[in-house]
Protein backbone atom coordinates (compact mmCIF):
# COMPACT_ATOMS: atom_id res chain seq x y z
CA UNK A 1 0.00 0.00 0.00
CA UNK A 2 1.59 3.21 -1.21
CA UNK A 3 0.62 5.42 1.76
CA UNK A 4 2.44 3.06 4.14
CA UNK A 5 5.75 3.32 2.25
CA UNK A 6 8.53 5.20 4.00
CA UNK A 7 10.86 7.63 2.21
CA UNK A 8 14.39 6.44 1.29
CA UNK A 9 16.48 7.57 4.30
CA UNK A 10 13.86 6.35 6.76
CA UNK A 11 13.63 3.01 4.94
CA UNK A 12 17.41 2.63 5.05
CA UNK A 13 17.48 3.33 8.80
CA UNK A 14 14.67 0.82 9.43
CA UNK A 15 16.40 -1.86 7.35
CA UNK A 16 19.69 -1.29 9.17
CA UNK A 17 18.01 -1.74 12.56
CA UNK A 18 16.10 -4.83 11.36
CA UNK A 19 19.38 -6.37 10.18
CA UNK A 20 21.13 -5.64 13.48
CA UNK A 21 18.37 -6.63 15.90
CA UNK A 22 15.97 -9.56 15.66
CA UNK A 23 13.94 -8.98 18.82
CA UNK A 24 11.11 -6.42 18.56
CA UNK A 25 11.94 -4.97 21.98
CA UNK A 26 15.54 -4.29 20.87
CA UNK A 27 14.30 -2.62 17.70
CA UNK A 28 11.91 -0.46 19.69
CA UNK A 29 14.72 0.52 22.06
CA UNK A 30 16.76 1.68 19.05
CA UNK A 31 13.79 3.67 17.78
CA UNK A 32 13.37 5.36 21.13
CA UNK A 33 17.08 6.19 21.24
CA UNK A 34 16.86 7.62 17.73
CA UNK A 35 14.39 10.26 18.94
CA UNK A 36 16.52 10.97 22.01
CA UNK A 37 19.44 12.12 19.84
CA UNK A 38 20.55 15.73 20.13
CA UNK A 39 19.06 18.05 17.55
CA UNK A 40 15.39 17.15 17.77
CA UNK A 41 13.33 20.17 18.74
CA UNK A 42 9.68 20.54 19.67
CA UNK A 43 8.14 23.58 18.01
CA UNK A 44 4.64 24.66 17.04
CA UNK A 45 5.96 26.29 13.86
CA UNK A 46 8.27 23.83 12.08
CA UNK A 47 7.17 24.83 8.60
CA UNK A 48 5.97 22.41 5.93
CA UNK A 49 7.73 19.17 5.09
CA UNK A 50 7.75 17.34 1.77
CA UNK A 51 8.33 13.99 3.47
CA UNK A 52 9.32 12.27 6.70
CA UNK A 53 13.02 12.20 5.73
CA UNK A 54 13.17 15.99 5.96
CA UNK A 55 11.77 15.88 9.49
CA UNK A 56 13.88 12.95 10.74
CA UNK A 57 17.23 13.61 9.09
CA UNK A 58 17.42 17.26 8.11
CA UNK A 59 15.43 19.80 10.14
CA UNK A 60 14.36 17.67 13.13
CA UNK A 61 11.76 20.23 14.20
CA UNK A 62 8.11 19.44 14.78
CA UNK A 63 5.18 19.11 17.12
CA UNK A 64 3.31 16.12 18.54
CA UNK A 65 1.76 15.00 15.25
CA UNK A 66 5.17 14.90 13.55
CA UNK A 67 6.70 12.82 16.32
CA UNK A 68 3.70 10.50 16.71
CA UNK A 69 3.33 9.83 12.99
CA UNK A 70 7.04 9.23 12.47
CA UNK A 71 7.37 7.00 15.55
CA UNK A 72 4.27 4.98 14.70
CA UNK A 73 5.25 4.52 11.06
CA UNK A 74 8.78 3.48 11.93
CA UNK A 75 7.62 1.12 14.71
CA UNK A 76 5.23 -0.57 12.29
CA UNK A 77 8.00 -0.95 9.71
CA UNK A 78 10.33 -2.41 12.36
CA UNK A 79 7.75 -5.10 13.07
Amino acid sequence: VKYLELPPKTTAWVNEIKNQYSRPEDRLRQLTQFFEQPGFEYTLSPGAYDNMDQFLFERKKGFCEHYAAAFGSMARALG
